[in-house]
């Protein structure tokens, strides 16, 4: 499946509600859709002139960090449904084995 890119455009405003999330603390609350704009927000050419010099490494820093810890998120959710499928499967297993070992230790008349 080819599919085409389609360019992102990012305004004044997207760079004024950037700064408002960071200054009021919601970034971490920011969903991974949420963080990965910030991140095309943050990497466009000439962005660092949108924000402080001390702030824009910080703010770089601190996307990259809650995607990362995003993605962890949704890899550990992933693994906890697989453990509890495989937890299923196990309990499936040892009843079947069960039931084999009474069928082959019964006398059948």
């Amino acid at each position: 499946m080819n599919q085409a890119l389609t360019p992102t455009t990012v305004s004044d405003d997207d760079y004024v509600h950037l700064s408002h999330v960071f200054a009021g603390g919601d970034i971490s609350k920011a969903s991974k859709s949420e963080l990965e704009r910030f991140a095309v927000i943050l990497s466009r050419p000439h962005a660092y002139s949108h924000f402080t010099s001390a702030g824009f490494p910080q703010m770089c820093e601190t996307v990259r960090t809650l995607i990362l810890v995003r993605i962890s998120q949704e890899a550990n959710q992933e693994a906890s449904n697989i453990s509890r499928i495989a937890l299923y499967i196990s309990i499936a297993a040892l009843v079947a084995t069960v039931v084999q070992a009474v069928v082959a230790i019964w006398p059948v008349n």
